[in-house]
């Protein structure tokens, strides 16, 4: 365990990096075990809105509630991780998209792209606007523009402007709901949607120590805890069955693109009944899974990139099969061939201009 880490946080965001790369090895392998791990990319509630909460909720902790820098160093902060993340998006998308059409794939599901490939210097300028599509990129395009306004969401927290910064952030989630705007950028996630969770973890991360506390009180009663693991079962098991296209008067209220008030409602039991099972499997599973896990949520951002890479090189392969159990072991092997990479990476020596923990 690192020093100075919250333990639960890197426990729940490296299930949600585990569930995500899942997900997009399901494009390729399929089927398999691993698919009772996310549901199959069905669920109402995924990792991606964990793991944009918990985004939101380090920032709230880091830069407002533990006062550790001062304004101008978490903007410097802020802005490095942002701009980073966009250099990160821009160079991936450009690279991976020209392998993509030079190989002639099926440019559908986490592979989408437009069919014909542009001029180069289209797809360039596309790229650097933000308006180029492509599938497994498009969370951490989202990341990259949350982490540029998190500046004015520190400021207006340490402000004590709480109530206008909820108040504004769900008139915009009201609005984005109903079409009324949009984020100008392509992507499978709308940044003017998905911005009230990040808003909300950066808020409930200004008092962390004191949710905490309340969370680990209520979780500790054996009751309320087997109702959250009921609960969420019951709601993953709905999912799978009913799908997440569902349509009322208009509205899709599990639809991922938007951030559907269904998917925002169910997050917080989700995200309680996820946590109360992972703390039990890491009790009774042996410790290399708690390890494993606790790498995943440490080393986030390089094991998301490390698994696009490997994923993309697959989709070039003629690995793919029907088969239920060489496709489990192919995932598994991904899995830990992305450990084992992080880890031989992880001992460069690098400066580091921004927490890790966010």
């Amino acid at each position: 365990m690192k020093p100075n880490r919250i333990e639960a946080i890197d426990l729940l965001r490296g299930h949600f990096l585990v569930a995500m790369i899942v997900d997009h090895l399901a494009f390729i392998f399929s089927p398999s075990v691993w698919e009772f791990y996310n549901g199959n990319g069905k669920l109402w509630v995924s990792a991606a809105e964990g793991f944009i909460f918990l985004a939101g909720l380090m920032v709230g902790y880091l830069f407002v509630a533990v006062p550790k820098y001062d304004f101008g160093q978490a903007t410097r902060k802020l802005l490095f991780r942002s701009v980073s993340l966009y250099a990160v998006t821009v160079t991936v998308t450009i690279i991976t998209s020209l392998f993509l059409w030079g190989e002639k794939l099926p440019l559908t599901g986490i592979f989408s792209l437009q069919q014909t490939m542009p001029e180069i210097f289209e797809l360039i300028g596309a790229s650097l606007l933000l308006q180029h599509r492509y599938g497994w990129v498009n969370i951490l395009t989202l990341y990259a523009c949350l982490f540029f306004i998190s500046p004015v969401i520190v400021f207006l927290l340490h402000r004590k402007h709480v109530l206008p910064v909820v108040i504004i952030s769900i008139i915009i989630w009201l609005l984005s709901q109903f079409g009324l705007i949009r984020a100008y950028m392509h992507g499978i996630y709308d940044l003017f949607s998905w911005q009230l969770l990040f808003v909300l973890g950066a808020v409930l991360g200004t008092h962390l120590v004191k949710v905490r506390a309340t969370f680990l009180g209520i979780t500790s009663k054996k009751f309320a805890r087997l109702s959250t693991v009921i609960l969420t079962l019951v709601i993953a098991l709905l999912s799978v069955k009913i799908g997440n296209d569902m349509n009322y008067f208009g509205i899709q209220p599990f639809t991922k693109n938007v951030l559907g008030v269904g998917r925002l409602f169910l997050f917080p039991i989700w995200l309680t009944g996820t946590y109360t099972i992972l703390t039990i499997a890491t009790k009774v599973l042996p410790k290399q899974v708690k390890t494993f896990y606790l790498w995943f949520g440490q080393h986030s951002l390089q094991i998301y990139i490390l698994h696009g890479v490997i994923l993309t090189v697959l989709a070039s392969s003629e690995l793919h099969t029907s088969n239920y159990w060489i496709n489990t072991f192919a995932i598994t092997g991904v899995l830990l061939a992305t450990l084992g990479l992080s880890n031989l990476l992880s001992r460069f020596k690098y400066r580091k201009e921004c927490d890790s923990r966010i």
